[in-house]
C-alpha cells in the first residue's frame, strides 16, 4: 500500500501552500512566503523519503524474522516516536 500512495504524500504540502498561493511581495511578508515555500518543499521531500525508508525497513525486518515471531514488536520501534 505504501508504494501505491508514495506519489500522494507530497500532496500533503498543498495544505501548507494554499494560504501562500499569491506571488511573494516585497518586504518581510514576501520573504516569509518564500521561506514557507522552501520549507514546504523540504517537508514533502523528507516526509516521503522517511516514509519509504520506514516501510522498506519494516518489510525487511518482518521478512527476516523467524516464522514464530510476532511482527508487532519487530515493527513498533520503527514507528514509535516516543
Amino acid at each position: 500500500m505504501h508504494i501505491l500512495l508514495l506519489p500522494v504524500f507530497p500532496l500533503l504540502t498543498i495544505g501548507l501552500l494554499v494560504p501562500l498561493w499569491q506571488r511573494p511581495r516585497r518586504g518581510t511578508a514576501g520573504c516569509a512566503t518564500l521561506v514557507a515555500w522552501v520549507a514546504a518543499f523540504a517537508y514533502a521531500a523528507f516526509y516521503t523519503g522517511l516514509d519509504a525508508v520506514a516501510g522498506i525497513t519494516a518489510g525487511t525486518t518482518v521478512g527476516h524474522a523467524h516464522e514464530e515471531a510476532s511482527p508487532g514488536p519487530l515493527k513498533s520501534p520503527l514507528y514509535d516516536m516516543g
